[in-house]
C-alpha cells in the first residue's frame, strides 16, 4: 500500500490496519514458538481489552486482507485468528473454523476461516463446503 494511499484513508481504517499488522506479526511469531492452545488464549485474553469502537466485520476482513496479503508467508490460520480476535474484541460474536479435506495423493488439506451472524467473514473459499470442521 503506497502512503499516499494510506494518508487518504479515514483514521479509523488507519488504526485498523495498524492493529491488524501488529495483531499478525504477533500470531505468526507465537504460532511458530508455542503450542496452537497457548496462541489462542492468548487472542482471547486480548480480546477481553475492548477496543473504543465498533466497526463492521467487512471493514475488519478489509483490514486483516490487506496487511495479511502484504506479509510473506501469512496464512489462512494467522488471518482467521486475527481476524477473530478483532471482531471479538468490537463484540461481535464469531466463530474461528478449522477444517480438513481429503487432498490428492493422500495428503491432508486444511483451512481455518472466521464466521460471523453465519456469514464467512475471512477465508471464503470456493471449496469451503469440502472441509470438515474439526474445531470452531
Amino acid at each position: 500500500m503506497r502512503l499516499s494511499t494510506l494518508r487518504a484513508l479515514a483514521p479509523a481504517d488507519r488504526r485498523l490496519l495498524v492493529e491488524a499488522l501488529c495483531l499478525i506479526v504477533a500470531l505468526r511469531a507465537g504460532l511458530r514458538l508455542l503450542p496452537f492452545t497457548n496462541v489462542r488464549r492468548c487472542v482471547t485474553r486480548w480480546t477481553g481489552f475492548k477496543a473504543g469502537s465498533d466497526c463492521e466485520p467487512g471493514r475488519i476482513a478489509w483490514a486483516v486482507g490487506a496487511v495479511g496479503s502484504r506479509i510473506p508467508g501469512t496464512t489462512c490460520l494467522v488471518e482467521a485468528l486475527a481476524a477473530d480476535g478483532m471482531l471479538r474484541r468490537r463484540g461481535h460474536a464469531s466463530a474461528l473454523k478449522v477444517g480438513v479435506r481429503r487432498g490428492a495423493a493422500l495428503s491432508i488439506d486444511a483451512h481455518a476461516w472466521v464466521e460471523c451472524s453465519g456469514t464467512v467473514v475471512i477465508g471464503t473459499t470456493a471449496e469451503l463446503a469440502e472441509y470438515a470442521v474439526l474445531s470452531s
